[in-house]
This record gives C-alpha cells, sequence and structure tokens, in this order.
C-alpha cells in the first residue's frame, strides 16, 4: 500500500501530537478487511501500555487501527457503547453430577426421554 503525500503529512501530524502530549500509541496494521474484534485486541494492548509502560506524568494511552478497507457501518458499531460492561467467566464440565444437585436436576435418562 503506497502512501500518498497528504497521509504521510497526516501521520507527521499525529506523530507530532503523540510526542507534544506525552501519549503512548499502540498501532494495529492489517492488510485485510477491518473486523470488529481489532477493537477488542486493541483494548488489550491499550491496557497493558497504561499498565506497565506508561508513566505517571503521560495521557492515557491511544489506539491506531489500520486497515486495507472497511465497512463504516461495521466500524461503528463496533466502537459503539464500546464501555458496555462485560465479563469473561469460566466452566468446566463433569460426568458425574455433584451430590448437591441430586434430587433437583433431572438424571441424564429422564433428560433423554424428555427430548425425545
Amino acid at each position: 500500500m503506497e502512501l500518498s503525500k497528504s497521509h504521510i503529512n497526516n501521520v507527521k501530524a499525529l506523530k507530532s501530537a503523540i510526542i507534544q502530549r506525552q501519549y503512548r500509541a499502540a498501532a494495529l496494521v492489517n492488510k485485510k478487511l477491518f473486523k470488529p474484534e481489532y477493537i477488542g485486541k486493541m483494548n488489550f494492548y491499550l491496557s497493558a501500555l497504561d499498565e506497565y509502560i506508561k508513566q505517571p506524568h503521560e495521557q492515557p494511552s491511544i489506539g491506531i487501527i489500520l486497515c486495507k478497507k472497511k465497512k463504516n457501518k461495521v466500524a461503528e458499531f463496533s466502537f459503539r457503547d464500546f464501555s458496555k460492561t462485560m465479563g469473561v467467566a469460566t466452566y468446566k464440565t463433569s460426568t458425574v453430577l455433584p451430590a448437591a444437585y441430586k434430587g433437583v436436576l433431572p438424571d441424564v435418562e429422564t433428560l433423554k426421554k424428555l427430548m425425545d
């Protein structure tokens, strides 16, 4: 991908703004179409920068996602309400029903009959 003169000037202006305002920046460059998953990846990188590298006098880190193409609505929906509450949980499966659930949940055979 060849950069035009205006693109180069925009990059220089951005670099200058980052240096003058003492920001850390992370860039994610992809030669493909923008995907909503890139927002989560960038959020991870920015959080790591702010936690482990950013100095107390510096502003919060900023992210730049550069893609070969993007669909405007996909990008808009990806960034909209990104501050919504989310969480991550783990689970594990077992072939044995814990004693506390015996009599509360139906056994496997009963479930099979209910599914038929």
